[in-house]
């Protein structure tokens, strides 16, 4: 088994469904940044892949992370394994040459996992640090009334407040300016860094048989909050969202995230992930939709030197 570098147009081979490996979504970095890493048997057979993305960190170093708005690194590969025991030792197998592959870049690594990697134990025994991360998720196999019973009574509140004060909401075109204003506002005003190209060449690219985009209204017509979510086959994710400074409402977005839970649903799909953030008040929102924790880990490595200065900025990783 050995890791070489591939081309995003080599992932059609591996049959993924991940929202986050569909080609219009891929298409939407800047390829000079973004690298597609192929898993390969001893036959030269591509059996699975998972991206990094180069970043600038501290002015002059490099770092590779998982690609802006992924969730993790959408590591994917083929076991045929046909029991248990063989199962995992070819998942080790895997995560040995991953960590072999990354332990030897001079690069800044902080690399989230999806949470299928459940044996983390390769990267410790590199030095990586491992953190554990989390997100929210949802089974939508309950019926809408279990969902809403679910939820904490503060989110049902919400939801009926927006309902009772006449917030309407409509699904509009990725691209729809308003909708993107929300969004980048929301960053703004938060002081988050983001690349606004990246985020515009996902609302452009991807198409409504993947995601979709709603806006809440409130009973004056104004725009109150911005929701949108990508979907495959198994899975939908909300990704962006924004809400109005000048006309609030505290249960738009509630709302909001509640139509597109039901929409997720009505499509067949089994599970939505709130793509769960670490930040407090973030966490305390999703939390209130009753859905299940996953965990997932993050993995970090820097030069000796460089390290001492991350455990300042960024101690929960290093």
């Amino acid at each position: 088994m050995y890791l070489s570098k591939i081309h995003i147009s080599d992932i059609k081979e591996l049959s993924v469904s991940s929202a986050f490996l569909n080609i219009n979504w891929l298409k939407s970095y800047d390829h000079d940044k973004l690298t597609p890493i192929g898993i390969f048997n001893n036959n030269n057979e591509l059996i699975g892949s998972f991206f990094l993305y180069n970043y600038k960190r501290l002015k002059f170093f490099k770092q590779l992370s998982a690609p802006p708005f992924m969730p993790t690194c959408e590591l994917t590969y083929k076991n045929l394994a046909t029991n248990n025991a063989n199962k995992q030792k070819f998942d080790k197998e895997v995560l040995i040459a991953i960590a072999d592959y990354l332990g030897t870049r001079r690069e800044i690594m902080i690399v989230d996992f999806p949470s299928s990697v459940k044996n983390i134990t390769p990267f410790i025994h590199k030095n990586f640090k491992v953190s554990t991360r989390i997100t929210y998720q949802l089974d939508l196999l309950q019926s809408e009334e279990e969902l809403f019973s679910n939820m904490s009574s503060e989110r049902r509140k919400n939801i009926k407040k927006a309902i009772k004060d006449g917030v309407t909401f409509e699904k509009v075109k990725n691209t729809n300016s308003i909708a993107v204003d929300l969004i980048k506002s929301t960053y703004d005003r938060n002081n988050k860094t983001v690349d606004y190209t990246i985020i515009e060449n996902i609302l452009k690219n991807m198409t409504e048989d993947s995601s979709y985009m709603h806006i809440a209204f409130d009973h004056n017509k104004h725009p109150v909050a911005a929701n949108f979510c990508v979907f495959d086959d198994n899975k939908t994710t909300y990704k962006f969202g924004g809400y109005s400074s000048e006309f609030k409402h505290e249960g738009a977005g509630a709302l909001l995230m509640w139509e597109s839970i039901k929409l997720a649903k009505s499509k067949g799909i089994e599970h939505f992930d709130f793509d769960g953030s670490m930040l407090p008040a973030i966490e305390t929102f999703f939390r209130g939709f009753g859905g299940e924790i996953v965990n997932y880990h993050t993995i970090a490595k820097a030069p000796i030197l460089l390290e001492y200065i991350l455990k300042t900025r960024q101690r929960g990783l290093f």
